[in-house]
């Protein structure tokens, strides 16, 4: 190919000799004209455009479910998609390979990681049964100090109790009365 031409081949197989489009490589009978990135009408753009595609899209899209952009739960969805996907390509072997093998035991590492930095921040943030105890306790002795009627104080604190996931009807039951605070108009009496 002589410098200055396209240099793509014709319908008859001999280099294309004219001038390439200005900046490229090839002329516009060979794609020297075509838009490239942005410009061009099939770009494609994206967190994973350019990887998920066909049947892995459709795997990404059920392990998706991200309504919060700063959650992990995509990356772990990725790597829980890529991991069962590997896992399908060398279960149609008949003996898959010692590097099979490693590159499973690598993917399945990367989702154990990523699940544990997951819990790890949402452990960060969430209370513990101590302080879930310590605010309940707390309410309790405000009730006790700012409602006089102790019926209502109990149905207000049974209906609380209920809203503490986790807890079952059995743990810790009620006391049938509640405790009088030091110094509270109750002990005034």
């Amino acid at each position: 190919m002589a410098k200055g031409q396209c240099g793509a081949k014709t319908r008859a197989g001999t280099p294309c000799k004219r001038a390439p489009v200005p900046g490229k490589k090839r002329c516009k009978l060979h794609g020297g004209a075509s838009l490239a990135g942005p410009d061009s009408g099939t770009y494609v753009h994206g967190r994973y455009a350019k990887v998920f595609r066909g049947q892995l899209a459709a795997k990404f899209a059920d392990q998706v479910d991200a309504d919060n952009p700063l959650d992990l739960l995509p990356e772990l969805a990725v790597q829980r998609t890529l991991l069962a996907t590997y896992i399908e390509h060398i279960g149609n072997k008949k003996r898959p390979s010692i590097l099979d093998m490693g590159n499973v035991s690598a993917l399945a590492n990367d989702v154990v990681k990523t699940a544990t930095a997951i819990i790890k921040s949402r452990n960060e943030t969430a209370l513990t049964a101590a302080e879930v105890t310590f605010i309940l306790t707390g309410i309790r002795n405000l009730l006790e100090k700012y409602v006089p009627d102790p019926d209502a104080r109990r149905s207000f604190i049974a209906e609380l109790r209920g809203l503490v996931p986790g807890r079952t009807d059995d743990e810790a039951p009620e006391p049938a009365d509640i405790p009088a605070l030091a110094g509270t108009s109750s002990d005034a009496a």
